[in-house]
C-alpha cells in the first residue's frame, strides 16, 4: 500500500513538473526578450535608455506637477485644470502628430517634442501663476502626444524587421513603467529634501539626457518604411490612417477594445484612494502602497510579455486573456476584507494591464505597414485620454452614489467584458 502510495506521489509530481517547468522555460524567453534589446549595443539601445530614464522624471514630476497646482491655488479644482490640461492636448494633437511621424524623420519630432517639455517644465518652475501652471501643462502633455507616435514608428526602423520590432515593444514598456515606479518612489523622498516645484528640474534633466540621447542616434527609414503622405495634407494623412484603422485586420477591434481597457482603467483610478481611505481605512499610507502594488504589477507584467515567435492569432488571444487577469485583480480589490488582499488585487491588476498595455502595441508593430505606423499608433494615444476623461466622469458618479467598491467591481466586469468580446471577435475573424 505504501509503495502505491509513493508511486502516485511520484506520478502526481511528474504531471506538475512538466508544466512548471514549461513555465519556467517560458519566463526564461520572456526575459531573454526583454532585455535583449539591452545587451546589444547600437541606436535601438540608445532610444530605449533615453525612454526609461524619461519616464522616471515623468513620475516624479507628474506628482509634483499636482502639488505645485494646489499650492497655487489651494482649490481641488486646480488638480481637475492640471489633470484636464495635460490630458486634452493629447486627445487633439495625437492623430495629426501620428501623420507628422510618418512623413517626416522620427528622431526630429522627438528631439522637438523633448525640448518642448524640457521649456514648459523651466517655465512652470520660473512663473509662479496657476493660469501660467495650467497653460504649461497643457504644453507637456502636447509634447507627450508629438512625442510618442514618433517613438513607436522608430522601432521598425531601428530593428530593421517586426518581429524584433515587437520584441522591442517588450522591452521598452518594460523600461517605461519600471521608470514610472521608480520615479514616483523618488518624487516622495525628494519631497523630504527639496520643495515640490524643485522636483520639476529633475524632469527637465531627463528630457536633456533624451535629447542629447537621440541625437546621436541614427534611426534610418528602410526600404520598407517610405516616407508617407507626399503632397497630401495633414488633415487627408490623418483621415487615411483612420481608414487604414478599418481596413487593417484586428486593428479596430484592437483600438476599440484598448479603449474599452482604459475607461475601466480611470474609473480604477478615481476608486483607488476612496477604497483605501474610506473603506479600508488605511489612509494615505494604504493608497501609496496600492498604487504601489499596481506598478509593480505593470512592470512584471510588461517584463514577461515576450513574443516568443508567436503567431499574431495567439498574440490577440493573450492580449484578451491579460484583460481577464487584469478583471480578477479589480474583483479581488473590490471584494478585500483587508489592505493585504487588496494590494494582492492591485498587483494582479497590474500584471494585466501590463501585459495587455504590451500586447496591443506587438500586436501594432505586428499587422501594421511601417508607413502607416505613426497614424494607427496617433490613433491609440488619441482614444486612451478620451477613454479616461470619460472614465474620470462615470468614476466619480458611481464612487458617490454606489460606493468605491462598486466602482471596482463594475470596472472588473467591464473589463471581463471586453476581454470576452475581443476573444469571440478573434475567434470568428482568425486572419
Amino acid at each position: 500500500m505504501r509503495r502505491r502510495q509513493r508511486v502516485g506521489i511520484l506520478l502526481a509530481g511528474r504531471r506538475l513538473g512538466g508544466p512548471l517547468a514549461r513555465a519556467r522555460a517560458a519566463a526564461r524567453d520572456d526575459l531573454r526578450s526583454t532585455f535583449g534589446a539591452l545587451a546589444r549595443p547600437g541606436p535601438l539601445r540608445r532610444v530605449l535608455l533615453a525612454e526609461g530614464q524619461s519616464a522616471f522624471g515623468d513620475a516624479a514630476a507628474y506628482v509634483a506637477l499636482l502639488v505645485v497646482a494646489y499650492q497655487r491655488l489651494h482649490s481641488p479644482w486646480a488638480l481637475a485644470a492640471v489633470l484636464l490640461a495635460d490630458v486634452a492636448p493629447r486627445l487633439l494633437v495625437a492623430p495629426p502628430a501620428g501623420a507628422l511621424a510618418d512623413r517626416f524623420q522620427p528622431r526630429t519630432l522627438m528631439i522637438t517634442a523633448d525640448a518642448l517639455r524640457a521649456a514648459a517644465l523651466v517655465g512652470l518652475v520660473a512663473i509662479p501663476s496657476f493660469f501660467a501652471t495650467v497653460l504649461l501643462a497643457g504644453v507637456l502633455g502636447s509634447g507627450t502626444a508629438l512625442y510618442r507616435p514618433a517613438a513607436e514608428a522608430s522601432m521598425p526602423m531601428l530593428t530593421e524587421d517586426p518581429e524584433l520590432a515587437a520584441r522591442a515593444v517588450t522591452t521598452r514598456y518594460t523600461l517605461i513603467t519600471l521608470g514610472q515606479l521608480l520615479g514616483w518612489i523618488t518624487a516622495g523622498l525628494l519631497f523630504l529634501v527639496a520643495r515640490p516645484v524643485q522636483v520639476l528640474y529633475v524632469d527637465a534633466l531627463t528630457f536633456a539626457i533624451s535629447i542629447a540621447l537621440i541625437a546621436t542616434t541614427r534611426i534610418r527609414r528602410g526600404a520598407g518604411a517610405p516616407h508617407a503622405g507626399g503632397g497630401q495634407g495633414i488633415v487627408s494623412m490623418v483621415l487615411e490612417g483612420g481608414r487604414a484603422a478599418r481596413g487593417t485586420p484586428g486593428v479596430l477591434a484592437l483600438l476599440l477594445t484598448a479603449s474599452c481597457a482604459a475607461l475601466t482603467a480611470g474609473m480604477i483610478n478615481v476608486a483607488e484612494p476612496l477604497i483605501a481611505k474610506n473603506v479600508l481605512h488605511a489612509g494615505n499610507t494604504g493608497f501609496t502602497a496600492l498604487v504601489a502594488a499596481f506598478g509593480i504589477g505593470l512592470v512584471l507584467g510588461s517584463a514577461f510579455s515576450g513574443p516568443r515567435e508567436r503567431s499574431v492569432v495567439s498574440l490577440r488571444f493573450g492580449y484578451s486573456r491579460a484583460q481577464a487577469i487584469g478583471a480578477c485583480g479589480f474583483a479581488i480589490v473590490a471584494l478585500a476584507p483587508s489592505l493585504l488582499v487588496a494590494l494582492l488585487g492591485s498587483l494582479v491588476g497590474g500584471i494585466g494591464d501590463g501585459l495587455e498595455l504590451t500586447r496591443a502595441r506587438q500586436l501594432v508593430q505586428l499587422t501594421v505597414a511601417k508607413g502607416l505606423l505613426g497614424r494607427i499608433t496617433g490613433l491609440f494615444n488619441a482614444s486612451e485620454p478620451a477613454a479616461i476623461m470619460v472614465a474620470f466622469v462615470i468614476g466619480g458618479i458611481v464612487s458617490s452614489l454606489l460606493g468605491a467598491r462598486a466602482t471596482f467591481a463594475i470596472a472588473g466586469a467591464g473589463l471581463l467584458v471586453t476581454a470576452a468580446g475581443g476573444a469571440l471577435w478573434w475567434a470568428r475573424h482568425p486572419e
